[in-house]
Parts: structure tokens; sequence; C-alpha cells
């Protein structure tokens, strides 16, 4: 029998609903070998796009699952079951004993998809958590890349290329953007021990993730969550206090700290503002220029806010400074949203082949350029 293959429309894992695809020449004839409707019909013969209600019976088991089907092409296969994982994989293993084979569904749209471009936006969009997200996708899906990358090779045509260049331009100082709209932008709180890091975190986030205690050290290992500010999806790590302690353990989850420091997109760099500014504190601010310097704390009864760097001022106690921060970091993070309608690389192949065709450009290989945009084109 021609290999049939198997994909997932539902995410693993349980709902109301679970739901695969069994794609194929010979889909409706594997089905069959475990569906049984109620109308007895074979759905060799089903009509396209009607639902059928039946069982499925597994081999050498007489116990069935109720299971709603679907014939969607000649081809294709719908079966629709309960959500359990049980009720699923079961199904699935039927399927796979008779010879289906899984694809991923990401690897199966890009196989029946034309356009690239369309294709890596409907792979992004299943994927995205948050509305904002969702309209940049949503825009690049209809066509805004793809109309843009068409503009850019008429450019280049008419010989246009200082416009051409400015264009070009334009998306890749999009595409940071484009790339953190799935994989979320990494912040990192960082600070000496005790500085009010978890406080701080547990009140950017409005619930608690972060245990709180008085003792210098709590926090020794990442803790993250994800979030988002402004909309722009964001996963928040509250890492180990910065000290100089000799226990293992400690300088294991120091060591771990700048670790994450190095890898993130952003550091918030807190600083206790009920005690006086030290050498340590200011090796610490030199080291890490790029951070954004909170100075927490500020509901205590003495304060030491001169002699040291400008920071916001916070308290997780009055919640003074927390919404200014928020807006702060989403700023950091996205200075110049795009417009509604505009074109936003938003894979990694996308913007390698943005970057390939600036660096011919700026060359003046005006004919390389346009041949490697053409490649994100289907036409």
């Amino acid at each position: 029998m021609t290999m049939c293959h198997i994909i997932h429309l539902t995410p693993v894992g349980r709902g109301a609903v679970s739901s695969l695809l069994v794609e194929g020449c010979a889909a409706a004839t594997m089905v069959d070998r475990f569906f049984r409707g109620a109308n007895g019909r074979s759905l060799t013969q089903a009509a396209l796009n009607r639902i059928y209600f039946g069982h499925w019976y597994h081999e050498g088991c007489q116990v069935a699952e109720e299971v709603i089907v679907c014939r969607r092409a000649a081809d294709q296969i719908e079966i629709h079951c309960h959500g359990g994982l049980s009720a699923f994989t079961s199904i699935e293993n039927s399927l796979r004993n008779a010879g289906c084979c899984n694809i991923a569904w990401p690897e199966w749209l890009q196989c029946r998809t034309v356009d690239p471009l369309n294709s890596a936006a409907r792979i992004a969009l299943a994927q995205a958590k948050t509305g904002r997200v969702t309209h940049i996708l949503l825009d690049q899906m209809q066509g805004a890349m793809r109309q843009e990358i068409r503009t850019l090779v008429e450019l280049l045509q008419d010989q246009k290329l200082a416009a051409a260049q400015e264009r070009l331009n334009r998306l890749l100082e999009r595409a940071q953007l484009g790339l953190h709209l799935v994989d979320p932008w990494r912040i990192v709180l960082a600070g000496q021990p005790n500085v009010g890091k978890s406080s701080l975190m547990n009140a950017l986030l409005g619930y608690s993730r972060s245990i709180v205690r008085d003792q210098p050290g709590t926090t020794r290992d990442m803790i993250s969550t994800e979030t988002a500010f402004g909309g722009w999806p964001v996963e928040l790590n509250d890492s180990a206090g910065l000290g100089t302690g000799t226990d293992p353990v400690e300088k294991a989850g120091v060591q771990l700290a700048w670790n994450l420091i190095r890898e993130s997109d952003q550091v918030i760099l807190v600083f206790d503002a009920t005690l006086p500014w030290t050498e340590e504190q200011q090796r610490l601010f030199s080291e890490i220029p790029s951070a954004l310097v909170v100075h927490n704390k500020v509901d205590g009864n003495r304060l030491f806010l001169n002699q040291r760097p400008e920071g916001l001022l916070t308290s997780t106690v009055s919640g003074q400074g927390i919404q200014e921060l928020s807006a702060r970091l989403e700023a950091l993070l996205v200075p110049e949203p795009p417009p509604v309608g505009a074109a936003v690389p938003c894979d990694l192949d996308q913007v390698q082949v943005l970057r390939e065709a600036m660096s011919s450009l700026v060359l003046g290989a005006t004919e390389t350029a346009s041949s490697e945009l053409r490649r994100l084109l289907s036409d």
C-alpha cells in the first residue's frame, strides 16, 4: 500500500477535541480498516466535506472510540476524536502500525504551499501568543512581505538603486522584531543579592512567580516565565544574585546568571536604593553598560540616591515605577513599531536572503541582488 502520512491538526496534549489528518492516495482505504460509520458506507465513496459519525475499532480489540471523520479531498481524511491523550494516541498508533508515517505540520505545510513567504507566515501565525503579533503575521500572510519584495525587484530593474537600498534597509531594521514575533525576547533581572529582583519580577508579572524572602541569595537558579510588554512576547528571567560568596552552589548560580546576561536581549540591573553606593556596585554597573538601571526599594525610610547613576525608581510595596518600567521595556524592545500593513520578515531564511541582497547591492551587483530577492517569490 502507498505510504500515508499522519499530520497533527491540534496541539499535543489534553483538550476537548483532538484532530489529525491522514494524507495519501490510499488515505480512505487506510482509515476504512478501522472506521465503521453509522451509515455503513466506505470512505472511498464518501462525499467531500461531508461529516460522518462512527466508531474506530483497533485491530484485535473490541473496544471502540467514538470519532467523526471527513473526507476533505480525494487523498485527505480528517479524524476528530475525544481530546484525551489515550483516545488520540491509540488512533495514531493504529495508523502507524498499519504503515502510516508521521510528518510534522510545518514540514507538511511547506510541502503543500507554493508561496514560501505565505508558508512562513502561516507557520509563525500558528505559534503567535499575542494579538499584536497576530496582526503583524496576518499582514504577511495576506501579502505585505510579498508585495514589498516585488517592489524591490522592480526598483532594481529600473535602476532606482537608492530607493531600493532604503527600502531594503528598512526591512532589515525590522528583522529583529520579525525574529521575535514567535521566539520571545529574553529579559534578565540582574543585581546583587537581596536587592529585590524577585519582588520586581512578581510586580512586573502581576502575580507571584519568584520566591521572595529577606534572606540574601534566596534565588540560586534561573526562574523564568513568559509574558508580554505592549503585546511583544517576552521571556522574563529572575537570576541569582551577583555576589562574591565562596559557597559552591552560590558560585554556580552566579556563573549561570552571567551566562544568561550575555545571552539576553535586555538586562534590568537592579540596585538597592536604601544602601550607599559602593565600588562593587559601580563595577557591576560598568560591566553591563547596556542595562536598564533600576533603583529599587524607594519606599524605605532612608534612601541613598546621590552619587549613583540615573535610573528608574521603583517600589514593589507601593507600586511606584512599575508601569513606567514596563513602558520603558516596551520602548527598548521595539522603538519603532511597524505601521499596519507593513512588511516584516518573520523567519531566519528571509532575513538571510535580505542580508545577501543588501551585500550584493552595496557592491554594485544589481542583478545578483535582484536574483537573490526573487528566491523569496514563487513566481
